[in-house]
């Protein structure tokens, strides 16, 4: 991440350019087995990592809405945690191409994954 101070949507534009990659990049280096949970970008990073990494058990990710954009499902247990109101959530179709299910959370946006008394009874049942 740059040192500069940035504004939230330059920030997110460093992640979506540079950060997603240097990150799968060292999780690579340095993750073996796991269960990964993820939020917003930090799931598309666990998405991303777990298509090129075998040993990962199970991803649990919330409002990670850039995993719409992919066509490669990894080869582990996915639950997949959205606000229902997340104008950017995957779709129904694409859930369905991908063998997927969407928990949506009545009410609730993209940062659903803010109020952790909100979504600790969904987690709950995946780990």
């Amino acid at each position: 991440m740059p040192k500069e101070i940035l504004l939230q949507e330059e920030r997110h534009q460093f992640l979506i350019d540079k950060g997603v990659s240097r990150a799968v990049e060292w999780m690579l280096e340095h993750v073996t087995d796991a269960s990964i949970l993820g939020f917003s970008v930090g799931g598309t990073i666990a998405w991303k990592f777990a298509q090129k990494k075998q040993n990962i058990e199970k991803l649990v990710l919330v409002s990670s809405t850039r995993i719409r954009q992919e066509s490669n499902r990894p080869d582990c247990s996915i639950q997949l945690i959205f606000g229902e109101e997340d104008e950017f959530k995957p779709s129904m179709k694409w859930a369905k191409e991908m063998d997927l299910s969407l928990t949506l959370i009545k009410d609730n946006g993209h940062e659903c994954y803010k109020n952790w008394q909100l979504i600790a009874p969904y987690l709950l049942q995946w780990f």
